[in-house]
């Protein structure tokens, strides 16, 4: 057993395992100019804290897992899985205190025209290889990624693109289905600029002031979804225990339990 770099996408972090994984996944047979946002990771060295904390928010999370890099090092996960995007639950145990997305990874259907097309974002020259696999047999195949990350900091977070399957292969059709009635993830909200044309698609982020995201959110970053119902979410957040507050026709969620970043559930 050796000491291995991890390569999580958007994150660095050192491991000890040992494990295999095979060689690329299948390509979506269309793909739109601009590339959709496809999950934001959460890394943490709390991952069923973090579980028990996505579930009182009215999320249902997925069983453990954990992804396979080809040099063989393992490492442990939960997902959160929308009808439209998802997030990835990372057990990385040099993580910071503070638990936030620590990137945005937006789909591809071929990392290698992605990192032509994209130049000026400055991709790695190394293609990324992972391989997800439950610890409990679903009856699925493991699902399998490439992925390159970007050097630009226009996004105000790292960014990287991923080429994998969606919906994934891997996943169970009820595991997208939530109490709280969440269906997608539109983006982020954070202070700075807006980063322009990138190639990427950033339509759902907003990007304010320091003080307007202070005062509209009670934390620097926020994660913005879409809801079927607010209704169906304010009796999730009721029964989790979770406070909030209405802003027009949004629900905002401070910061609470294992979570540093806010949450805005839209109509």
């Amino acid at each position: 057993m050796t000491e291995t770099s991890i390569a999580l996408p958007c994150c660095h972090f050192v491991r000890r395992s040992r494990g295999q994984v095979d060689a690329r996944p299948a390509l979506p047979q269309a793909w739109p100019a601009m590339l959709p946002l496809d999950h934001l990771p959460f890394p943490t060295s709390d991952l069923e804290g973090l579980a028990e904390a996505m579930r009182r928010l009215g999320f249902t999370v997925s069983p453990r897992g954990r992804y396979v890099q080809p040099d063989g090092a393992v490492f442990p996960n939960r997902c959160v899985f929308l009808k439209k995007g998802w997030f990835d639950l990372l057990q990385a145990d040099e993580a910071p205190a503070e638990v936030l997305p620590r990137g945005c990874l937006f789909l591809t259907g071929d990392v290698q025209a992605t990192r032509v097309a994209l130049a000026d974002l400055g991709p790695s020259r190394r293609t990324f290889l992972l391989e997800r696999r439950w610890d409990q047999d679903v009856g699925r195949p493991p699902e399998r990624f490439r992925w390159i990350g970007f050097k630009t900091d226009r996004l105000g977070v790292q960014a990287a693109a991923v080429e994998h399957a969606w919906p994934c292969v891997d996943i169970l059709p009820e595991w997208q289905v939530h109490p709280n009635g969440a269906v997608e993830i539109l983006g982020l909200a954070s202070t700075g600029k807006p980063p322009g044309e990138t190639g990427l698609d950033t339509s759902g982020f907003l990007y304010l002031s320091a003080e307007a995201v202070a005062e509209t959110y009670g934390a620097e970053l926020a994660v913005r979804l879409k809801v079927d119902d607010l209704w169906q979410t304010r009796r999730a957040l009721h029964r989790g225990g979770v406070e909030w507050r209405q802003a027009g026709a949004s629900l905002i969620i401070p910061p609470h339990g294992a979570v540093a970043c806010a949450f805005e559930f839209s109509a």
